[in-house]
């Protein structure tokens, strides 16, 4: 696995207070998948479900940045704690936000 990939892993996991078993396993991976990504480059479609797990683009995932500024970075942060009725929440106020209400 490249480095960039198995340290954005590793980052999102930590920041999510989960294990790589666990992720995988909520993610729809087969279990231990992601260490065999040492030896063979995952598909498309793996790194997909990782990144559509945490919420973030697929580029993130891979440990390109380019498309998160400061702010962002921030927001994933804070998401990654939430619950998923608290995430629901956020997101309602975020559309009532962005319709100025």
């Amino acid at each position: 696995m490249d480095n960039l990939l198995k340290e954005r892993i590793d980052e999102l996991c930590a920041k999510k207070g989960i294990t790589i078993n666990r992720m995988e396993k909520e993610a729809g991976l087969t279990v231990g998948s992601v260490k065999n990504w040492n030896e063979h480059m995952p598909s498309v479609d793996k790194v997909e479900k990782v990144a559509k797990y945490f919420g973030v683009p697929i580029d993130y995932v891979l440990g390109y940045d380019g498309f998160y500024d400061a702010k962002m970075h921030k927001l994933v942060d804070t998401a990654l704690g939430l619950t998923d009725a608290d995430l629901f929440a956020l997101m309602v106020v975020a559309e009532q936000l962005k319709k100025g209400k």
